[in-house]
This record gives C-alpha cells, sequence and structure tokens, in this order.
C-alpha cells in the first residue's frame, strides 16, 4: 500500500513539473497556404488558432464581408505564447494582414481579434510565396497586369493605325520649283522632281486640301489658306 501512495505521489509531481519545450496549442489549426472560411466571432471577441510553419516570411489574412462591418488586429505568438511575434498597428476594417519571418521551423499562435462591429462570418489563412499575393491582392493581380498589357496594345494598334490612315489620305499635288529642296533641284538625276504628296486633310483645322487650298511658302512647306497653319509636305519620290 505504501509504495501505491509513492507511486501516485511521483505522477503528481510529474503533472506539476512543467516539460521542457512543451509548446501550447491554442484555437483552431490553420494549415499553411489554405483559407479558413465561415469561422464567426461575437461582438469584440478573439479567435484563436495556432499553426505549424517552416523558417521563412509569412503573411496572415484575415477578411470579411463589408456586411459585418468588422474590424480586425492580428497578433502572431510563439508556441509558448510568451513572445510576441509580430501584431499588426493598427486595426483594418473588413480585410487586415499582417507579415512576419520565422528564423526557423516552429508553432505560432495567432489571436485574431475585434475591435469594431458587432460580430460576423470571416475568413482566414497564413501563406507564403506566391500564395501570399494572391491572399492579399486577390483577382486584382491578375486583371491589373492584363488591363496594363490590354492598353499598351490598344495604344500600338491606334497609333499605327493612325499612321496607316495618314500615308493613305496624301493627295498628290505639282509644286513649283522653290518648293522643292534645292539639294533635289541639283541632283541631275532627280531632276523631274515637281510631285510632292499633302496632308489630305489640314492638321491644324481638318479642311480638305487641294493644289487650290494651299500657298507655297518654301521648301516643301505650304500655308492652309482655311487657318493659316503650316502643312508639311513630302517628295513623291527620291
Amino acid at each position: 500500500m505504501r509504495h501505491h501512495h509513492v507511486l501516485l505521489g511521483l505522477v503528481f509531481l510529474m503533472i506539476l513539473i512543467p516539460v521542457p519545450n512543451a509548446t501550447a496549442q491554442i484555437g483552431s489549426r490553420l494549415i499553411a497556404n489554405q483559407t479558413r472560411s465561415n469561422e464567426h466571432l461575437w461582438g469584440y471577441s478573439t479567435g484563436l488558432y495556432y499553426a505549424n510553419l517552416t523558417a521563412g516570411s509569412w503573411t496572415i489574412v484575415v477578411s470579411s464581408s463589408s456586411f459585418w462591418g468588422m474590424s480586425f488586429a492580428i497578433t502572431v505568438l510563439d508556441a509558448d505564447t510568451a513572445i510576441v511575434l509580430a501584431e499588426s498597428d493598427r486595426p483594418d476594417q473588413s480585410r487586415a494582414s499582417l507579415e512576419f519571418t520565422l528564423e526557423e521551423s516552429s508553432l505560432v499562435n495567432i489571436r485574431v481579434e475585434e475591435t469594431a462591429g458587432e460580430g460576423g462570418y470571416y475568413s482566414v489563412g497564413v501563406y507564403n510565396g506566391i500564395h501570399a499575393l494572391f491572399a492579399v491582392y486577390g483577382i486584382w493581380l491578375i486583371i491589373l497586369p492584363v488591363l496594363v498589357v490590354g492598353v499598351i496594345v490598344v495604344i500600338a494598334y491606334m497609333v499605327r493605325s493612325r499612321s496607316h490612315r495618314s500615308a493613305g489620305q496624301d493627295v498628290r499635288v505639282e509644286a513649283p520649283a522653290f518648293a522643292i529642296p534645292e539639294s533635289y533641284r541639283q541632283r541631275p538625276e532627280t531632276s523631274d522632281i515637281r510631285t510632292v504628296r499633302l496632308p489630305a486633310k489640314c492638321p491644324s483645322c481638318g479642311a480638305s486640301l487641294s493644289q487650290e487650298d494651299i500657298d507655297w511658302t518654301g521648301p516643301l512647306e505650304a500655308k492652309c489658306n482655311y487657318c493659316g497653319s503650316v502643312v508639311r509636305a513630302r517628295l513623291e519620290k527620291i
């Protein structure tokens, strides 16, 4: 009987003595790069989670519909819940994220606190790498690059179409000798150059141009008789 008392005493002491390197797993488990949806908090309450993570950079993302009007604060603690590894600077409404780095693989405890609102449903997850980018920026990570590429393509198409349209909307006119650059007038092989091309419409006022609608003012330059602006011509052949 005495041995039984001694044995019970030893068991009791083992329960009281803390086990070295013991970790506290508080709340629900989060699996890396997976989202827990339909989590619920009552007004100004706290959700507790834990996750086993590898060394590296991690991002916790908490989000809810604006319908609930919830604001969140996030805190990350070590395995023993004794040391705060990271905490959000200020509460964020409807969506909050917090980045932190682990020097080695370990268990972390995560506290999600509602700081405003009357409770509601939310989603929470812990992510790294490209998963973190998608979790933080969502569909915009795809939409924005597509929009940028689309705008570039449209601008390039418009510029190209305009250049082709301009080239196809020239008119051929006979120019006086002084309207031909002197360097071409002095070259025998180009002495027959008298035909030049003008824009079909004045770049300034948009009026249609012909031989009668311009006055030549200098080499490859003419004046629009409608608005007086200078119109540049180009040689028909060189």
